[in-house]
């Protein structure tokens, strides 16, 4: 079986940039795991096209290129963007830059990428996608796979400004002709709630996703030492470690408020919040708020090198992760994988994840959010049988496992139209 692999999620692989967020890391993770079955040939839309061909670590693949010589030249600029100015601080890079998006948006118009069978050779083909929902096949043959993460802009009300996006590059093409993986239950269940005139139940199969090996128990007291030294996380001091964007979703500002509430009340000077992930100036904002006379106490630490989390996580007291709808919640899984215990919402996908093995709550109470910290904090024991408990559910899910389980389905998706 032949796959074409949608890459446009992959952009920024080797910086550190806010693309390197959980869809990114599930694609590169499929890439990897689907290469090793079958033939693999990458695929980009205009605007990212740059950014992989030049990217080494794609050097490997086949890469099917734009017909138009333009879109190879805008999509420089946006491979000078991730160069130049990662986080997008810079407003004349920015301006710069929207000028290109808008030239992006005639070519896409005028000459759509669109995949032709002629490029890419004869034999049973699927086309997969990591995200975008797109339409691009000229031939029947071709079958199409997208994986569905989460309809957030749908879900949460104060996502709608973002509807236009997702309904471009999600909504636009959704089709019970075509075929889709959800990335747990609730995922099917709220795209088939919300899409029930463009979706065929059969037509989406779940899939769980999977933690890098990259996350481990990491006991080394050592480079836990150094670590702690490199992000200025004091040591001698237990820390609770919160890995997320900052959004409104993921609930931040509720989870610190509430730590604050609970080290003053029983009077704790050895416990401080550690909160990795961007940069925001409203939300840091926000926080100073609130820490008062505590700030020594939450520690926003920005971006972690990839190296360095399984540390932090296996050395931490325990995770927090109190988000008020996710798809999936990669970091729940990745924190388990470490053996660092979970407090974790009750909502959405996340006890899909988490099962019996770690602490679920209400993501608005607060007496259930402190009363799980201070059981943790109190008992070794209890926080012992968590973290054992973790690791067994860890093990239940693997990027191996999920790639197979789309891979079975792609080839049975294909027997059945030959046969």
């Amino acid at each position: 079986m032949k796959i074409i692999f949608n890459t446009d999620r992959l952009v920024g692989c080797s910086s550190k940039t806010p693309a390197r967020s959980g869809i990114f890391f599930c694609t590169l993770a499929l890439l990897v795991e689907f290469q090793k079955k079958h033939d693999v040939i990458l695929y980009t839309d205009h605007k990212s096209w740059a950014s992989i061909k030049f990217n080494r670590d794609f050097s490997t693949f086949s890469l099917i290129e734009p017909q138009n010589p333009l879109a190879k030249l805008c999509s420089f600029g946006f491979l000078f963007r991730t160069w130049l100015d990662p986080y997008r601080k810079y407003k004349i890079i920015n301006l710069l830059c929207k000028s290109i998006t808008y030239a992006m948006i005639l070519l896409d118009k005028f000459f759509p990428s669109e995949i032709r069978s002629a490029i890419i050779g004869e034999g049973p083909i699927c086309f997969f996608s990591s995200y975008s929902n797109m339409k691009l096949i000229k031939n029947d043959n071709i079958k199409i796979f997208t994986l569905l993460h989460d309809a957030i802009p749908y879900v949460l009300q104060e996502y709608h400004q973002e509807q236009k996006i997702f309904n471009r590059l999600i909504v636009k093409n959704l089709s019970s002709q075509q075929h889709y993986f959800a990335n747990s239950h609730q995922t099917k269940k709220d795209f088939l709630l919300l899409f029930n005139d463009k979706l065929s139940e059969q037509n989406i199969k779940v899939t769980h996703l999977g933690a890098s090996k990259n996350f481990f128990c990491d006991y080394d007291n050592n480079k836990n030492d150094t670590i702690r030294q490199k992000y200025n996380i004091p040591r001698g001091k237990k820390y609770i470690f919160s890995l997320c964007t900052l959004e409104p979703r993921k609930n931040l500002l509720f989870v610190i408020k509430n730590f604050i509430q609970l080290i003053e009340r029983h009077n704790i000077h050895d416990l401080i919040f550690v909160l990795a992930g961007g940069h925001r100036d409203s939300f840091m904002a926000e926080v100073k708020k609130i820490t008062k006379d505590h700030s020594t106490q939450i520690l926003h630490i920005g971006y972690v090198d990839d190296q360095d989390l399984s540390s932090l996580f296996t050395h931490s007291l325990c995770s927090i992760y109190l988000s008020l709808y996710e798809g999936f919640g990669l970091p729940v899984l990745e924190s388990m994988q470490c053996g660092c215990p979970v407090i974790a919402s009750n909502t959405t996908s996340i006890p899909e994840i988490v099962g019996d093995s770690g602490i679920l709550i209400d993501p608005n109470s607060s007496e259930q959010l402190q009363e799980a910290i201070m059981k943790i904090y109190t008992s070794p024991s209890y926080r012992e049988k968590l973290k054992q408990m973790g690791l067994e559910r860890a093990k239940k899910f693997s990027w191996e496992k999920c790639a197979t389980e789309m891979l079975e389905y792609m080839q049975k998706i294909i027997n059945q139209e030959q046969g």
